[in-house]
């Protein structure tokens, strides 16, 4: 049985839905600053509380196996290499760090004490990704073309001072999973259209090209009214199209003649895919789904789309950095 603990238990309906169908794995212990809300977290998931990472270790560190961190960006890095030097394997909410190098700390520290790091995309996880993903193993969609991923926000949602790379990653690493391989060229496009007071953009349109010619075509606004986002992902490969959204819970597959609709109820089955992938992973002794390394690789091409709508230039991946063309 592995032993988890949660830091940061802001909105733990998802965690605390998945834990009576989780196989292998139980909450042994939540961390949070705020000594309410870890109690309260504790109470809901019959575990104990700790007020940092460090009370954790030290108080409860032989009762952990595991660490989730979903804590705020700023601090993450550091968590997961704290918790990977006391011998804990971890997952992480992304982005890994607020830069390439923090994040490459923290996988170099994970690596380092021999310990699994996960990164919870949830993206990953979807039905209709999942659809995708599928269509695109068995053969059915053939090789993968183009991807268009749309990504709409109520105004605010991303905060006042726009879109961060923490928003922009969860599609870019949907992208290199679906694709198979990292971007190689990447050009972005930025625009602040709400508040015009704001020091980063609000919409934001990333084109990444991938090696054999396939290209993905990401954007992500944060400028609708108040109530409900959209969200849609369209894949045509050499063989067929497959498209989902969360409009009505219906994802479309077209194999040729007729589509086929498929209905699916999201629920909190994507937590609990991420959980039982990580737990998985470490009873099985292999790397997850979705690793610290492919974290790392979201972020890298997530600050050179950064820079390219800065300067307006394109950049390509050259050995294992971005440089502008």
């Amino acid at each position: 049985m592995v032993r988890l603990a949660v830091v940061g238990c802001r909105d733990l309906s998802e965690i605390e839905a998945a834990m009576s169908r989780l196989k292998g794995g139980v909450i042994a212990a939540v961390v949070d600053e705020d000594k309410r809300t870890a109690h309260d977290s504790a109470i809901a998931l019959g575990a104990s509380a700790a007020r940092s990472i460090d009370d954790l270790l030290d108080s409860h560190g032989d009762d952990v196996d595991a660490v989730f961190v979903r804590s705020d960006p700023g601090a993450r890095a550091r968590l997961i290499k704290k918790t990977a030097e006391a011998g804990k394997h971890v997952m992480a909410a992304p982005p890994l760090g607020l830069s390439a190098p923090e994040a490459q700390e923290a996988v170099a520290a994970c690596e380092a004490s021999g310990v699994r790091l996960m990164v919870a995309n949830p993206s990953r996880h979807m039905p209709r990704e999942q659809l995708i993903k599928e269509s695109l193993d068995d053969g059915r969609l053939g090789s993968p073309g183009l991807l268009r991923v749309h990504r709409w926000a109520a105004a605010g949602e991303c905060g006042a001072h726009g879109l961060s790379l923490a928003d922009l990653v969860g599609e870019i690493d949907l992208s290199h999973w679906l694709f198979g391989a990292r971007a190689a060229t990447i050009y972005g496009v930025g625009r602040r259209l709400g508040n015009p007071t704001g020091d980063r953009p609000d919409f934001v349109q990333l084109h990444l090209g991938f090696p054999g010619g396939g290209m993905a075509l990401i954007d992500y606004a944060a400028t609708l009214p108040p109530g409900d986002g959209y969200t849609s992902v369209s894949l045509i490969g050499s063989g067929g199209g497959v498209h989902g959204d969360d409009a009505h819970n219906v994802n479309l597959a077209y194999r040729g003649g007729l589509p086929a609709a498929t209905r699916t109820g999201y629920g909190c089955g994507h937590g609990l895919a991420l959980l039982q992938e990580f737990v998985d992973s470490i009873q099985e002794d292999r790397e997850p789904d979705n690793t610290g390394r492919d974290g790392l690789a979201a972020i890298m091409v997530a600050e050179a789309a950064r820079e390219s709508m800065a300067s307006g230039r394109a950049a390509r991946l050259t050995e294992n950095r971005y440089e502008p063309v």
